[in-house]
């Protein structure tokens, strides 16, 4: 017979829902690759800071010892060329979260050149300053990645919230509809 207009209604809520859920799919796969991309991120920075604070260590003990620092720009460069390396993951990962990761690492890169120039010009004392504004930024692209992956794991237990809400009120309406067939046949 002719569909009546409840049967429409239903179809275009289903479908709707069936939207929603693709969305949150999406929602979900786009933040388990965000997830992916800062803990890949997490771990590369950690390294740029170990070396960033081994070549800090060289600098200061050539400072204290009124050395020339011959030969210090070559750990700044591989410095600089790993953090270029890393930065091209950030600008690969997706999303704002991953841009202002990536910004921070660019800074550090810039100071990270701006300590080789110094270097190699023998103002040990300025070469430094330029080292700890690397340090400082790769510190703080670090704290941003935790910011991100806090925010991340927020998202996610919303979703499972959502999603056992969801489960409920189906459960709920079939007890319902279950309810309202056994109904007749009490009385």
């Amino acid at each position: 017979g002719p569909q009546g207009v409840g049967g429409v209604g239903e179809q275009a809520q289903e479908a709707l829902e069936e939207m929603m859920e693709e969305l949150e799919r999406s929602d979900q796969r786009q933040d388990e690759a965000l997830r992916r991309t800062l803990a890949e991120l997490d771990e590369s920075i950690r390294k740029l800071i170990t070396q960033q604070e081994a070549e800090l260590k060289r600098i200061a003990t050539t400072i204290a010892g009124g050395l020339e620092g011959t030969g210090l720009d070559a750990g700044m460069i591989a410095l600089h060329q790993n953090t270029l390396d890393v930065l091209g993951k950030a600008e690969a990962g997706k999303g704002p979260g991953v841009e202002k990761i990536a910004s921070l690492i660019d800074s550090a890169a810039q100071s990270q050149s701006a300590a080789t120039v110094s270097l190699r010009a023998r103002e040990l004392i300025e070469a430094e300053a330029h080292e700890r504004a690397s340090l400082s930024k790769l510190q703080s692209a670090l704290e941003e990645i935790s910011k991100q992956e806090e925010q991340a794991e927020e998202r996610d237990a919303a979703r499972q919230r959502a999603q056992l809400r969801k489960a409920y009120q189906e459960l709920l309406e079939q007890q319902v509809a279950i309810k309202a067939e056994t109904d007749p046949l009490v009385g």
